[in-house]
């Protein structure tokens, strides 16, 4: 993306071996017919995995996510479509799946044995669940800010740990210098390797194949370096080429406001993005990275944000902990924090009349609130009563009195 050098796919593929630049892979769609949508999963797009044809996918069940017709949500949004893209219900419980669906099965096919990663814990666990799959091995290395769910999760998978006291970007350069000794393939889901966005890429396809080639006006997705924003925007963008979709749509990158390198360079109308210098400070940790010595990733996303006419920005935690509950509370979905980012967003931009009514926006839902449940905790009055029915029934009126209260 920065020399404009093409070249055939080989090996495990990283940055561009002439300058160093961010690699991605791209198709020309005008000839395809189209996914077969009797097939499952991503096995619908297997013709467009940077795989060989002769290749079996290590899958765990990963894509097919459903899109949900958010009705009630619509309805508080004041005329509003919000559809919200069910990443939660991928195996492992993230959106990470469909990049280590792809990698893990590149690293395979090359004879791989060992795999490493830098993660905050979906993309780790992820990795862990698919190298199992595999039969090799998983190297994990995360902050020492890594919740204990998500490690309990990385463990169970069989994976070796390894913690370190510092952010994304410090486990990152571990996990980076790990791999070019050579013993492993490095699967951390940055724009690291070309990878990661093709399997980020389904998503795009779905979605567009879902709506029946109509796009959505615009796509919020919760950003950490921001592949899958990218990886969105060119599946949309490949399509739209080869008429199988209307139109491209305007791509929002939305980040936690203690951690939005971003979000800022945005903001400030910069043309690349610089590092977040303050230790990272969010109950959003899966998207907390401060992109230190990786500013590009930022960089390339942002440019994508600009291309579409898109927009990024922030939201505080408490934004987040109120769309946590009123995604679970309206529509039954359970979002762990960097998941309920996007509708978070989604409240700021209908307050600042960017989205307007009769929009139809589609949030991507990356994680399950299972990843960090303890971001949910509430502080509820929960009444304990004598097995009686007459308390039982005083009980749920107390209750009822206590919602109305809170709802005025």
């Amino acid at each position: 993306m920065r020399c404009g050098r093409t070249a055939a796919l080989a090996g495990v593929p990283y940055r561009c071996p002439v300058c160093g630049g961010i690699l991605l892979i791209e198709h020309n769609l005008s000839g395809w017919t189209g996914a077969d949508p009797t097939v499952p999963g991503m096995e619908r797009y297997r013709e467009l995995l940077p795989l060989d044809t002769d290749s079996r996918l290590v899958s765990l069940g990963e894509g097919g996510t459903p899109l949900i017709n958010a009705a009630n949500l619509s309805e508080d949004m004041r005329d509003v479509e919000v559809l919200l893209k069910n990443e939660t219900v991928n195996p492992t419980g993230s959106f990470k799946d469909r990049a280590l669906a792809v990698m893990t099965t590149r690293a395979r096919d090359e004879g791989y044995g060992r795999v490493i990663s830098s993660s905050s814990g979906n993309a780790g666990i992820s990795s862990a669940a698919y190298a199992a799959r595999a039969g090799i091995e998983a190297t994990v290395v995360a902050p020492d800010t890594t919740k204990q769910t998500k490690l309990a999760q990385l463990t169970v998978h069989g994976a070796r740990v390894v913690r370190v006291r510092g952010s994304t970007s410090d486990t990152y350069e571990l996990a980076k210098a790990a791999a070019e000794t050579g013993e492993w393939a490095n699967l951390t889901t940055t724009f690291l390797s070309p990878l990661a966005t093709a399997g980020f890429k389904t998503m795009g396809y779905e979605l567009a194949d879902q709506l029946d080639g109509r796009a959505p006006d615009w796509v919020i997705a919760p950003i950490s370096a921001g592949p899958i924003l990218v990886a969105v925007a060119t599946a949309f963008r490949e399509y739209h080429a080869a008429g199988r979709v209307d139109r491209v749509p305007r791509m929002v990158c939305a980040q936690a406001a203690g951690c939005a390198p971003i979000a800022r360079a945005f903001e400030e109308g910069a043309e690349s993005v610089t590092a977040w210098s303050d230790p990272p400070d969010t109950i959003a940790t899966a998207i907390a990275d401060p992109l230190r010595g990786y500013e590009d990733d930022g960089t390339l996303t942002l440019r994508v944000v600009r291309e579409t006419e898109g927009i990024a920005l922030t939201v505080t935690d408490g934004a987040i902990r109120k769309a946590i509950r009123r995604l679970a509370e309206l529509e039954g979905l359970f979002a762990e924090p960097s998941g309920a980012v996007p509708l978070a967003a989604l409240a700021v931009l209908r307050t600042r009349g960017v989205i307007r009514a009769g929009s139809r926006v589609v949030c991507l839902i990356t994680g399950h609130g299972l990843k960090d449940p303890t971001a949910a905790d509430q502080d509820v009055d929960m009444p304990l009563i004598e097995p009686d029915t007459e308390q039982l029934f005083e009980a749920l009126a107390t209750h009822a009195r206590t919602r109305e209260e809170e709802n005025v």
